[in-house]
């Protein structure tokens, strides 16, 4: 499944979804059950012989599924948004490129400062959850680290960057990020005449530096390891391996190849890094072979064969295993880490889901349940079936439910005791609306039906599962979705929400809105108040 937003790098621990989903591990994008795009910097994720058809298996059709006869289209999964405001500590950051400025709001007192930056600042990445982020300015080849000790005492330091660099992707503890070039924004900054040019920035107050290095072919994502020593970054060379305690003797970082007979890329590979950053799995769309690679500098790297095309990978949150959904034979592949020792011995254990055809796996945050579905494969019935696996001392049970419409995408909460599911659009008529999302209980699978007027914005889940909110653009509203009881109460805004976040240090949510003259709602989680300031794109009252 792809990765979004989130979640995960200092997002605050929040999870934010472009009708999306979470995932688990280190994680890049996903291929064959998705579309391109995901989150910079996070924890989660061929051709054969034999035929003429150009896939894998042997049944002259183009499907890669081992004659099991379905051909079936790619999965859907979606992606995250690039320009969008974010919180550390108690408060909140908005990029402003067409000033060349950031502003600061106080989401307690909703006091405002403005920051001057560089040229056209856009991405903004949180380094801690006191008051701190990063923000890349396009159009002066530098970053801007902003501190925020009150309102009155607020810091910056600007540091270089290669000239095509164009996304941020920060370590879980903000003390290192990498500036790269990424292709899912090239609408915002334009083509590059390298893309193989980064910097790693060490953010340590006093000690800030820039080091600049080379990287493979065509990079599009960046990970780090939980310890945060090393950092990966994809490309379609393979995997740079940065040495982050010895960042001044880097010039090129090594490779560890992939793939190394195919071209492969964002669209069509799926790779998953273990939180330890030892180890990476990845495999390849219409292809069965499926690939372990250290990244130790062992150079030590297994070659398996699957006995269908494997259409998801993902790798629990903890570490401890991970699996690959063959679609087409309607099976779960599991495999425990670490791997056994030699490339003979198979990891593999399959387990039978029998009827239900599954697409797409979302592993929940406890590593003990596994939601499973399909977007695109089988009858309208099995888009619309929910399958819930959970981890029981005699091994994974089974459960499924069948949900009102055809399911878009699934998000699990962070404390894995409910999913929120955004469906298909639907058909429109006197009792229905064509769009609509399905809140369910986990492991219970109690669903409740909830429709909406317009195609579903962003979608955010609260750092401690108890609430969503669901932007409606048009609508000028956002959905607040208590996840405990249901209950779904729906927020007037006055002008069209484009972005949501959550502000850890006052426990508040904030909406950035469409508004010329800068507007934003602070929404408290869980006391229920709303507050909006509205001007702060005129305000006057510039940092320098």
């Amino acid at each position: 499944m792809r990765k979004t937003g989130l979640k995960t790098t200092m997002l605050l621990a929040m999870l934010w979804i472009v009708l999306g989903e979470s995932g688990c591990g280190l994680a890049t994008s996903k291929a064959s059950e998705a579309a391109p795009g995901g989150a910079d910097g996070f924890y989660g994720a061929d051709a054969g012989a034999g035929d003429t058809d150009g896939d894998t298996d042997t049944d002259g059709d183009a499907d890669g599924d081992a004659d099991s006869g379905h051909d079936y289209p790619p999965e859907q999964e979606q992606t995250a948004n690039y320009k969008v405001p974010q919180g550390s500590g108690r408060y909140v950051f908005i990029p402003d490129e067409t000033h060349n400025t950031v502003v600061v709001v106080d989401s307690e007192t909703l006091d405002i400062k403005v920051v001057k930056v560089g040229s056209r600042p856009t991405q903004l990445v949180p380094l801690t959850e006191t008051g701190a982020v990063m923000v890349i300015n396009l159009d002066s080849d530098e970053v801007t680290i902003i501190r925020v000790a009150s309102m009155d005492e607020i810091t910056k330091v600007d540091l270089p960057i290669r000239p095509d660099t164009n996304a941020l992707a920060a370590s879980p503890d903000g003390k290192y990020v990498i500036a790269f070039y990424d292709p899912q924004f090239a609408a915002e900054s334009g083509p590059a005449n390298t893309d193989q040019e980064i910097s790693v920035l060490f953010t340590e107050p006093g000690q800030e530096k820039a080091v600049h290095m080379t990287v493979g072919m065509h990079p599009w994502r960046v990970a780090f390891n939980q310890a945060v020593t090393r950092a990966m970054v994809l490309t379609e060379e393979g995997i740079n391996l940065i040495d982050l305690t010895q960042l001044d003797s880097i010039g090129i970082p090594p490779i560890v190849p992939l793939f190394t007979d195919q071209a492969y890329g964002p669209e069509n590979v799926d790779v998953a890094i273990t939180p330890d950053g030892s180890l990476a799995i990845a495999r390849m769309d219409l292809s069965t072979q499926v690939l372990a690679v250290w990244l130790d500098g062992s150079q030590k790297r297994y070659e398996y064969v699957m006995p269908a095309e494997p259409t998801d990978l993902d790798i629990a949150e903890d570490g401890s295993y991970g699996i690959l959904v063959l679609r087409s034979l309607n099976q779960l592949a599991f495999f425990n880490l670490p791997l056994p020792g030699s490339a003979e011995d198979s990891p593999f254990t399959y387990l039978d889901l029998g009827s239900p055809i599954v697409g797409v796996a979302t592993i929940a945050p406890d590593g003990k349940q596994i939601l499973l579905y399909t977007t695109t494969a089988g009858t309208t019935l099995d888009q619309q079936r929910l399958t819930l696996l959970s981890k029981t001392d005699a091994g994974w049970e089974s459960r499924s439910v069948l949900l009102e419409k055809k399911i878009g995408s699934v998000a699990a909460g962070a404390d894995s005791l409910t999913a929120v599911v955004i469906h298909q659009k639907g058909t429109s008529s006197s009792t229905e609306q064509p769009y609509s999302y399905s809140l369910v209980t986990i492991p219970g699978l109690q669903v409740k039906f909830q429709q909406i007027p317009e195609s579903p914005g962003q979608l955010l889940l609260t750092p401690d599962g108890d609430f969503a909110f669901l932007l409606l653009k048009k609508a000028e509203q956002t959905e607040i979705v208590d996840l405990r009881s249901f209950i779904v109460n729906r927020l007037q805004l006055g002008s069209p929400p484009i972005a949501a976040g959550y502000a850890a240090g006052s426990d508040k949510v904030f909406i950035a809105q469409d508004h010329p003259a800068g507007r934003m709602t602070f929404i408290g989680v869980h006391d229920g108040s709303v507050k909006t300031v509205t001007g702060y794109a005129l305000n006057d009252e510039i940092s320098e």
